[in-house]
Formats: C-alpha cells, sequence, structure tokens
C-alpha cells in the first residue's frame, strides 16, 4: 500500500564552525498534503514531507570525512486503529574539505494511497550517533471527491529549479523541494506553491487566482489570475511570489478556481509565516541517500565504460549523484523535452529483465543481474529468439539475434543444470564470450558443469 521515497536535501541557512555541533535535533517540521487518487480508486493520496537541520546532528568522524545516520518512525492511524507503520534509515555524509556544521535542511517524503477517512500521522526522528529525538503527529482526512469542481491541498515549496536526473521531489525535469515548516523569508525569499484542480470533464478554461491575507483574513495583494485550458483530467497548478516585502508575521495563501463555462469555483487555503531574521542562504546540494543512488547506479552500470565505473566508485555520495547525473543528460537525445527519453528506455529495459529474468532457487539472482537480463538492458529486445527446450542428450538453450548491432550479432543462453538458471556461453558480439564449441560442451556429460556455469 505505502510508497517510499528518498531524500534529496538543500542547503538552507550557513553557519560555521571546525568541529560538528553537539545539539538535539532542531527544526525538524512534518506537513502532509492531500490529492486525488486515479479516477474510480476508493482513495486518496498522502504526501508525508519533512525537514530537518543537518548542522545539528551529532556528526562522527570515519577516515577523512563526517557522517551520522538518521531513523525516521512513521505510525499511521486511523481512530484506534493502526494502520501501518514503518522505519527509514537514511544516511548522512560530509564531503571532504565541506564545513562540518554548516547549517542544512535535509528533506524527506513518504506516499501513501489510503482509503476514505481521517487519519493521524506520528513520525520519530532520531539521531542515532548520540540517541537525541524530535517527534510531531498531525491530523489530516481524505475526502472522497466531491462533484463539480474541486482543489486539492496547497503544497508549500522552499525552492523549484530545473533538474532532470530524477528523484522523489522532480517532475519532469522540475525539482520542487517542500517546505513543511511553511515558514519563508532571508533563505526562502520566494514563496513556491503546488496544488491540483479536478474539474468537470471540458473541454473548458479554469480560471486560477491567487490571494495573501492576513491572519485576520483581510486580502493583502491579488496576483495576476492563470487561465489554463483542459478537456478532462488533473490539472497542475505551479505558481510562486516573492514575499520579502512583507512585514514578520502569520499570513494566508489563498487558490481558487472557476470554471469559465459554468462559473462554478472552488477555494482552498494554507498558512504560512514570514521570518527574515538568519544568515544568507547558500546555494542549493543534493545529498543523496545511499539506497536510491545504488538503484540509479545499476540502472547504468551496463551502459558505463570501465573507466567511468572506476572513477565512480572512487566519488562520495553527493559526488556520484553528480556524476549520474551529468551522464544521463549527455546521452539525452532531445534536450528540449522535459523526459530524458534515453533514460526512460533504459528504466523500462530495466524493469522488464526484473521481472522477467529473476532466478530462485539457492543462487538466486534479480532479473537485472542475470545474463540475459544485462544483455537485454544493453541492447533491447531481440529482433529474434530461437529457443531449443529440453531433448534427450540436450539441455534447453536460446539465442538472441540482433541484426542491426554491429553487423549483426547473436547470443546464445544455455541452462546447464536444467533449473531454469540461464548463462551465457557463446556469442558474436565484442567483448562477449565466444566459443564455437558451447554446443558439444552442453551436451557432453563428461564436460565439468561449471566449465559452462562460468
Amino acid at each position: 500500500m505505502m510508497k517510499i521515497k528518498n531524500i534529496l536535501a538543500i542547503a538552507a541557512m550557513a553557519s560555521f564552525a571546525l568541529t560538528p555541533a553537539r545539539a538535539a535535533i532542531r527544526n525538524f517540521a512534518v506537513d502532509v498534503d492531500v490529492f486525488q487518487s486515479s479516477e474510480g480508486k476508493p482513495d486518496g493520496i498522502a504526501e508525508v514531507v519533512w525537514s530537518i537541520n543537518r548542522g545539528a546532528l551529532a556528526l562522527e568522524r570515519i577516515d577523512r570525512s563526517w557522517s551520522d545516520a538518521l531513523e525516521f518512525r512513521l505510525s499511521l492511524s486511523k481512530g484506534d486503529e493502526v494502520v501501518d507503520t514503518i522505519t527509514l534509515k537514511r544516511i548522512v555524509e560530509i564531503p571532504e574539505g565541506e564545513m562540518v556544521s554548516q547549517d542544512y535542511l535535509l528533506f524527506d517524503k513518504y506516499v501513501a494511497n489510503l482509503p476514505f477517512g481521517e487519519y493521524s500521522l506520528h513520525i520519530l526522528a532520531i539521531d542515532i550517533a548520540d540517541g537525541d529525538s524530535a517527534e510531531r503527529e498531525v491530523d489530516f482526512r481524505i475526502d472522497a471527491p466531491s462533484k463539480g469542481m474541486s482543489i486539492s491541498d496547497i503544497a508549500l515549496l522552499s525552492q523549484v529549479s530545473i533538474d532532470s536526473a530524477g528523484g522523489p521531489f522532480t517532475t519532469g525535469k522540475l525539482k520542487m523541494l517542500p517546505n513543511p515548516a511553511a515558514a519563508f523569508g532571508s533563505a526562502f525569499p520566494v514563496l513556491y506553491l503546488y496544488a491540483e484542480a479536478y474539474p468537470e470533464e471540458g473541454p473548458d478554461s479554469l480560471v486560477v487566482a491567487f490571494s495573501i491575507l492576513d491572519s485576520n483574513g483581510t486580502e493583502l495583494k491579488r496576483f495576476p489570475p492563470l487561465k489554463k485550458g483542459y478537456s478532462s483530467g488533473t490539472i497542475p497548478i505551479l505558481n510562486g511570489f516573492n514575499i520579502m516585502g512583507y512585514p514578520e508575521g502569520k499570513y494566508i495563501l489563498r487558490v481558487s478556481i472557476t470554471s469559465q463555462k459554468s462559473g462554478e469555483s472552488s477555494v482552498a487555503e494554507r498558512g504560512f509565516s514570514i521570518h527574515k531574521a538568519g544568515s544568507k542562504p547558500v546555494a542549493a546540494r543534493p545529498v543523496v541517500d545511499s539506497l536510491q543512488l545504488e538503484r540509479e547506479y545499476r540502472y547504468a552500470v551496463y551502459l558505463m565504460s570501465s573507466n567511468d565505473k572506476n572513477f565512480y566508485k572512487k566519488l562520495t555520495n553527493e559526488g556520484k549523484n553528480e556524476f549520474l547525473k551529468r551522464w544521463w543528460e549527455d546521452r539525452d537525445p532531445n534536450k528540449r523535452t522535459a523526459e530524458n527519453e534515453y533514460r526512460a528506455e533504459i528504466i523500462d529495459r530495466w524493469n522488464y529483465a526484473n521481472a522477467a529474468f529473476s532466478e530462485s532457487g539457492g543462487n538466486e539472482k534479480n532479473g537485472w543481474a542475470t545474463d540475459r537480463g544485462r544483455i537485454y538492458i544493453q541492447f533491447g529486445p531481440p529482433d529474434n529468439i530461437e529457443r531449443n527446450s529440453i531433448a534427450m542428450g540436450s539441455n534447453s538453450w536460446e539465442q538472441w539475434d540482433y541484426f542491426s548491432a554491429e553487423g549483426g550479432i547473436y547470443f546464445i543462453f544455455a541452462d546447464a543444470l536444467g533449473i531454469g538458471r540461464y548463462r551465457l556461453v557463446h556469442s558474436t558480439a565484442e567483448g562477449e564470450i565466444f566459443d564455437p564449441q558451447w554446443m558439444r560442451k552442453l551436451n557432453n556429460p563428461h564436460v565439468p558443469i561449471m566449465d559452462i556455469e562460468k
């Protein structure tokens, strides 16, 4: 039911010291935004976002760098019933040469599809190094879609930037970092927002209006409206306003949507605050969760050169993330589109290989790690497959033909043990195993099986 996302981080406000801070966890903010699920499903989407200050972590020296681990324990309840619990562990690494006590807000995100109803979220953050902790509770509800015009919650954002590397906060080529504290000012001078409109079936035009109110509900500023044409489906709303001209205090952001055809409208409001004290913000930079980084590397590993792989292994997590980002961008066939079509194609191949070629048993392998998975990821679907089932005196094997690659090549995969584990035993592709005697070895019981299993 739950889909877990990983940490991406941004530098927020900088303070400088030569040794790591030893303070309790601070700036732990949590927010929940609710969106509609796909049409016809009896549930909604709850996006849980939170931030925590890196500068307060009890970072420990390991070799020439600093690191710490965070643990987040989430519990979702519906009335007196606990719906789900989960524990997330995150590694924070400080690259060599970076000031250890620089304050960065680390952001994380958790997404759940939940049935309609009222919920309570409890989240506990623990600094593994010294045991310091902080906890928060948030109540929220997921309502069934109403008839006619409606709008989602307003998600407040700290920053919106171009980033095609992908991640939990990236849609297309836009990275949208949340602002769970709903606090803006010197560090975040622009109030960004994201919401979704759910209009009636079109075609129609939607007028989206934005205004800022004081804490008493008096309108202070009305911004120029947006007009969005549509025929059907969800309409995303993304906008931003510089708020540095407003005094410190509490405010309300109002977003209203109106159908030009029917005049029907819907309104959402969200509170926020402005604080102008604090240090000058430093440039944003990512800190990547180890599990997400490993998955991204697996997508690309079969397509990298040996030099690329050797260089990658020497980098810090931050350096690896930047390397992979540039590696994919260099291979984007059409940089004018939001999607990197090459990366999307490789991920589709990777997912198919994982689903089609996984092995079970004592030496099980995920599909992407098998010989057939590797070739499928590298070359894509074969132009032709010849399969030879088990016959008297022979084990199963299959030949994959690629007519246009390298002027025409093929790969032979054999199930030497007869248990569904296919290994590459012969190929005409450059750099692959070349063994014209593969059939004789496969059919000869006196040839050790391990010779074929290598």
